[in-house]
């Protein structure tokens, strides 16, 4: 059983409304029954390979790196069967040493033959990297090797699907191709089983922080790009309530990220950005929350939607995090030094001042100078919620010992609906934020 902070979490509001939940909880709990089948670490079986000149689009490979195309049988409790292209981007000199593995997956819309170049950029940096076509997330339209019902549905249907079972939603589909696409990576020769990272964007994010909390301790680190969990938090929240009631708790309890991240046993990054009009704060922040590993952390871009104009960030919408590739060194391959760490002192009320405004403080732990430190703060809009807010900045002062203050407007710390965060850079172009504080009133 989850602690009753994790359970609060999932249902924020009063203590009449917590207790009317509780005695229902339990029917409710996630499980690893829908993937029991891809959690036992057999492979799925490759049906065929696929030759070069399947892809018509494709790019000059980095120097000494080389691919591999096929498509794999993704079997979902006996009774659904998908065929699932792949590509294996790896460097063409094989060591007497296994390499670093990554699964990388693309968001909704996207396919295995998009992610190809990101691939082989991977490999370029010593990684055996894997991408597929993620069923229920990849556009039917542009998978012409994968193979099942999903390819002949219209892209984005039978989502939010749980009848006749959970088997019949295409995102459990795609969840369970992940997972078979892991145990392919973890069984390769070339591949140490102990050093494989799982990063993805958007909806790739999601199935990121879904698979990483599924498969625990057998990932060694993951990088979400703007995917999370808690969907009722999120853009998708009209999908999910046009469930009736029964359906929708069990979509959230077995296919919900957020409900599945306290099983995220190893280091975790998100990478949001404050007015993505997809994931909003409030469901990263809850995903983030959950997850009780050493080594958790996060950035947020403020103002911004769905793309991360900081250092490290990327400015192309949809895009990935340039300092991933630092994340993933550290972990992975053991170069490099962990990103620095950010801690917010209480807030209290001597912090308050009516004339001179609100204190904030915060301390920074990290291996590399800080060039750039601030609090960014928001009021709610009048109407447009989250990704309508304006975020706006004001300056730290460093007082030493990686301590920092910076003072908001009278009242602001604590008003009801306020949001702020610490942000900082530092010299190697990571950025990372404190957690979101949210007042409550």
């Amino acid at each position: 059983m989850f602690p009753l902070s994790f359970i609060r979490s999932l249902f924020p509001g009063s203590a009449l409304a917590l207790a009317g939940v509780m005695s229902s909880f339990a029917a409710v709990m996630p499980d690893a029954a829908p993937f029991s089948d891809h959690l036992n670490q057999h492979p799925p079986r490759i049906l065929r390979h696929i030759g070069p000149e399947a892809d018509s689009s494709a790019k000059p490979l980095p120097a000494g790196v080389v691919l591999e195309r096929f498509v794999f049988e993704s079997r979902i409790n006996g009774t659904i069967t998908n065929e699932v292209f792949s590509v294996v981007a790896r460097p063409e000199t094989k060591g007497a040493n296994p390499l670093p593995a990554l699964l990388l997956l693309h968001g909704g819309g996207g396919n295995a033959t998009q992610e190809t170049a990101p691939a082989a950029a991977w490999a370029a940096r010593g990684y055996v990297v894997l991408t597929l076509d993620l069923p229920g997330i990849a556009n039917p339209k542009g998978t012409p090797h994968s193979a099942g019902e999903w390819t002949r549905l219209p892209y984005g249907e039978g989502r939010w699907t749980v009848t006749p079972d959970l088997t019949a939603s295409t995102i459990c589909q795609g969840v369970s191709a992940a997972l078979d696409a892991f145990a392919l990576l973890r069984a390769r020769p070339d591949v140490d089983p102990a050093r494989i990272g799982i990063t993805g964007t958007s909806w790739g994010g999601y199935t990121t922080t879904m698979v990483c909390g599924l498969l625990g301790d057998q990932v060694r680190a993951g990088f979400s790009n703007y995917g999370c969990g808690f969907y009722e938090d999120t853009t998708f929240r009209g999908s999910i309530f046009k469930l009736p009631a029964p359906q929708r708790e069990r979509w959230l309890a077995q296919l919900d990220a957020g409900r599945r991240a306290p099983g995220i046993k190893t280091p975790f990054f998100i990478a949001g950005a404050t007015n993505d009009t997809f994931f909003y704060p409030p469901a990263v922040e809850r995903t983030l929350a959950a997850i009780t590993a050493p080594g958790l952390n996060r950035v947020h871009a403020p103002n911004a939607h769905h793309k991360l104009p900081l250092p490290g960030g990327v400015t192309g919408t949809g895009g990935a995090a340039a300092m991933a590739a630092d994340w993933f060194a550290f972990h992975l391959q053991g170069k490099g030094e962990p990103f620095p760490v950010i801690t917010v002192d209480p807030f209290s009320a001597a912090d308050a001042n009516p004339v001179s405004g609100d204190t904030l403080r915060f301390r920074v732990q990290g291996p590399a100078p800080v060039t750039a430190a601030a609090v960014w703060y928001s009021l709610p809009p009048d109407e447009g919620g989250w990704p309508k807010r304006e975020w706006k900045e004001i300056r730290a002062v460093a007082k030493g010992d990686g301590r920092y203050e910076a003072v908001l407007p009278s009242g602001i710390a604590e008003h009801a609906g306020a949001a702020w965060f610490a942000l900082v850079s530092d010299d190697r172009s990571v950025s990372v934020s404190s957690r979101m504080i949210m007042p409550s009133g």
